[in-house]
């Protein structure tokens, strides 16, 4: 049996901003050339490098927040500081996976102005300022090929009007910390999550509770069967 791979600490920024009376948020679309999340649209962000480790004595969310921080500029060219970057959520990439992340998940705001977006051309090809509900409805659409964490996040993104409704309710909510499990079925993929019935061994027959998404040819989507799972629901404030 293989070990584990180690899943390396990271930082993602969630930018938000107004624009015609309605939230949107910043989307980049990696280069399908990299061997991971190949041609997927993201937040910004990345792995925790040797730079942000200047400070020994600076705790692993601080450096994923520093690691948001400089991959914005790296990867988009915006600049956002790392003290009004707010932690509101924690993914782990599967166990079964061979390349593993723990990424911190921040969420901010900037002021909307496309000249100041400048993907790197690298491992950034493109990017799109988009309400939450548009870039779910271009997923589901086929158009916009989106990760489970980043579709969570979106999720949730949906209940709110503006930047200050999204900004108090994550920065007061507590922060959900989750690492999926991978199985299939004969029609979709699908990432378990803890409470699901199935979640402890891996085994999405097993019936009870549903905390789960299903990724088919229609996209992702989510499912949380309620009171049963015991934990409150990632695409609700």
């Amino acid at each position: 049996m293989s070990s584990v791979v180690e899943a390396r600490p990271a930082g993602t920024a969630v930018l938000l901003c107004d624009e015609d009376d309605c939230l949107k948020v910043l989307l980049l679309k990696r280069n399908p050339k990299l061997a991971f999340a190949g041609g997927v649209w993201v937040f910004p962000g990345g792995a925790v490098d040797k730079t942000d480790y200047n400070d020994t004595s600076i705790n692993t969310c601080s450096l994923a927040r520093l690691a948001a921080k400089r991959e914005a500029f790296e990867e988009c060219g915006l600049t956002v500081s790392e003290d009004t970057l707010y932690h509101f959520c924690k993914w782990t990439t599967p166990v079964e996976e061979k390349k593993r992340f723990r990424t911190w998940f921040f969420v901010g705001s900037v002021t909307l102005n496309n000249s100041q977006v400048k993907v790197d051309g690298s491992e950034i090809l493109d990017y799109k300022w988009l309400s939450p509900l548009d870039a779910i409805s271009e997923h589901q659409r086929g158009s916009l090929n989106l990760m489970p964490p980043t579709y969570m996040v979106l999720s949730l993104l949906t209940h709110f009007p503006n930047v200050t409704s999204a900004l108090d309710n994550l920065i007061n909510r507590v922060p959900y910390d989750v690492c999926p499990k991978m199985s299939a079925d004969s029609e979709s993929w699908l990432c378990l999550y803890p409470g699901d019935a199935g979640y402890e061994k891996g085994d999405p027959n097993i019936d009870g509770a549903r905390h789960r998404t299903h990724y088919d040819t229609k996209g992702i989507q989510y499912v949380h069967s309620g009171a049963d799972v015991g934990y409150p629901a990632m695409n609700l404030p």
